[in-house]
């Protein structure tokens, strides 16, 4: 079942079927904004057909507990989007852990929406997918970004050299990652 989150200000909903023209949209409005942080575009990127199995493919891993692709929208603009919070590449077993990537509009940035967003997205990860670790990796040049973790009580681990090929280069990355202090496993250790 898929798992709508709430906050003050933020309505946090699974990507599912229905949302692929909002998406296309949300992207195709912010692709500037985030291109010096994201990989380049695969072809298709903005079609139909594309966001059509995105959504799907997002529902299914939800369901399945692989993966939790959250939309961000404002409770005052219910049905467009303005961030998203991704954890992706769950790892059960000994490690219990995944990968957090997230981005916020240009015109909402600066008003502590996305810590906000990721503040719940990482207590429902931690308290209900329950996972022991969260990943966010980032570009040096990403002080936002990098300021953004620090404040959620993300930790520096190390530095990976030519990580990810974004804006046109192999880009090095900074390695951080947040653990649940409190995790029981509950059995899940055995699965």
């Amino acid at each position: 079942m898929l798992t709508v989150l709430e906050t003050e200000r933020l309505i946090l909903k699974p990507l599912a079927p229905g949302m692929e023209r909002a998406m296309i949209e949300y992207q195709q409005a912010n692709e500037a904004h985030f291109s010096p942080w994201n990989p380049p575009p695969v072809p298709g990127e903005y079609s139909l057909e594309r966001w059509t199995a995105q959504c799907a493919q997002s529902a299914a891993d939800f369901d399945a507990g692989r993966g939790y692709r959250f939309i961000v929208f404002g409770r005052e603009t219910p049905h467009e989007p303005i961030g998203v919070a991704n954890y992706s590449q769950v790892s059960r077993g000994p490690f219990q852990a995944c990968f957090l990537g997230y981005q916020i509009a240009s015109d909402r940035e600066g008003k502590g929406l996305m810590r906000e967003a990721l503040v719940a997205g990482n207590r429902f990860i931690f308290e209900t997918a329950r996972l022991h670790r969260i990943h966010a990796n980032y570009v040096p040049a990403n002080i936002r970004s990098g300021r953004l973790l620090a404040r959620l009580g993300f930790t520096i681990e190390g530095y990976a050299k030519e990580y990810l090929f974004i804006d046109g280069a192999w880009q090095d990355h900074v390695l951080t990652s947040l653990t649940h202090r409190r995790f029981d496993s509950g059995g899940l250790m055995r699965k």
